[in-house]
């Protein structure tokens, strides 16, 4: 509870949120869905791009409109993305 004091609420529920998307995300074993699925919460994603098995790191400190990938981009398995940042261009 010391934990919840100092983080605080809003930012305790964001970060279930964000834990349960992932979850969402890993058990999508179709790229393209998963891609799909990124889209709809926020991500920027070109044409013909797959992302299989990633990581998301500071999901509760950013968000998915941090993601942006170009067209005919391939991300494999076990690829650690921050979303912490603001998006570079």
């Amino acid at each position: 509870m010391e934990a919840l004091k100092h983080i605080g609420i809003k930012k305790s529920i964001r970060f279930v949120y964000f834990h349960f998307i992932q979850l969402l995300l890993a058990i999508s074993f179709i790229p393209q869905i998963r891609v799909f699925l990124l889209r709809i919460f926020g991500a920027k994603i070109g044409k013909n791009t797959l992302i299989y098995n990633v990581n998301f790191m500071n999901l509760y400190r950013g968000s998915f409109s941090n993601l942006v990938v170009g067209d005919n981009c391939f991300i494999g398995n076990d690829v650690l993305l921050d979303l912490s940042g603001d998006t570079l261009w």
